[in-house]
């Protein structure tokens, strides 16, 4: 081990003594993988990330325990065809590499339920991919893709999908196959409208349409009755459908950075929510309605053209962050209002005493 650094060569000893599962090699500026490493037959666990590596040697293959195995953020330009072979692989990242394609061999880690392939050069969704039917989790966010195949729908067990940070202008109907979605990343892509089919989705969680090009409120949305995370902020929305109050289950709802002139007093039938933005609009006031949200313990109206605040926002006792900076607000005072709802409290109680 002549080559390796000491705190490596003290790892690999510590696995070889005391036959651990896992070894953490992450952020040791290693260049290339230390041989020794390939004789710990026992590990499950080995994680390589944040290093410089360039290439995989074939003498991985011999490491056929190893379940999980993160090679995140190295030099890599390829994906090896050696780590193909490691069959009882569950969990394998590749993210932040110079990957611009997937070998076709990637179909033969059938054990693959977590795929990270996120800050890559991926201009397409490798077909390959698809055919690991056991995946329930594949990041495929901050590449270059501007398509969904259709062969996506294959992956029938896939729980969690990203697609976030591509270049996607639409979603394919086709998605709509895959009944056993709970979580849809696709924030920063150029849609700019979503198939109605999503209402089959019906398991949905977890939406994130932000930082896109939707002008409105796609009504399908408000027919997925699951939802409890919808993000939308950083469109170009103008006003949110009264359909909305359908999604009963939302706790967080993210409206912010859009062109919204008003709310809605009917915002105020999502009793489930805790967490509300709607900073960066063009709102001109708060509606008293909003009170009756008795759960919220958010509330961001920052960066508005409010001049007053309804004194009933008080009454909202499970607050614990109330934002109304960058607001042409006189009563209570930019530095009362800085200070969040306590403040906010205390001040409304001196002024308007019982």
């Amino acid at each position: 081990m002549t080559n390796t650094p000491q705190r490596v060569r003290e790892k690999i000893r510590d696995v070889q003594e005391k036959r651990l599962k896992q070894l953490d090699l992450s952020g040791e500026r290693l260049i290339k993988i230390p041989v020794e490493v390939f004789d710990l037959g026992c590990l499950e666990v080995l994680n390589l990330s944040y290093n410089q590596i360039t290439r995989i040697p074939e003498a991985i293959t011999r490491l056929q325990n190893l379940t999980e195995l993160d090679l995140s953020s190295n030099q890599l330009t390829s994906v090896p065809e050696a780590i193909t072979q490691l069959h009882n692989l569950t969990t394998l990242d590749l993210s932040s590499n110079q990957l611009t394609c997937v070998p076709d061999a990637i179909t033969q880690l059938q054990n693959l339920t977590k795929l990270d392939l996120s800050f890559n050069q991926l201009t397409r969704i490798p077909e390959a991919i698809t055919q690991l039917q056991n995946l329930t989790t594949l990041d495929l966010s901050s590449n270059q893709l501007t398509c969904v195949p259709e062969a996506i729908t294959q992956l029938q067990k896939i729980i969690i999908l990203d697609f976030s940070f591509n270049q996607l202008h639409i979603l394919p109907e086709a998605i709509i196959q895959l009944q056993n979605l709970t979580t849809l990343y696709l924030s920063s892509n150029q849609l700019i409208s979503v198939p109605d089919a999503i209402t089959q989705l019906q398991n949905l969680t977890k939406l994130d349409l932000s930082f896109n090009q939707l002008t409105s409120v796609p009504e399908a949305i408000t027919q997925l009755q699951n939802l409890s995370t919808l993000y939308l902020s950083s469109n170009q929305l103008t006003s949110i459908p009264e359909a909305i109050t359908q999604l009963q289950n939302l706790t967080q709802l993210d409206l912010s950075i859009n062109q919204l002139t008003s709310v809605p007093e009917a915002i105020a039938q999502l009793q489930n929510l805790s967490t509300l933005y709607l900073s960066s609009n063009q709102l001109t006031s708060i509606p008293e309605a909003i009170t009756q949200l008795q759960k919220l313990t958010t509330l961001d109206f920052s960066s508005n053209q409010l001049t007053s605040i309804p004194e009933a926002i008080t009454q909202l006792q499970n607050i614990t962050q109330l934002d109304l900076r960058e607001n042409p607000i006189e009563t209570p005072p930019p530095e009362v209002l800085d200070n969040g709802i306590q403040a906010i409290r205390q001040y409304l109680r001196q002024i308007n005493p019982l």
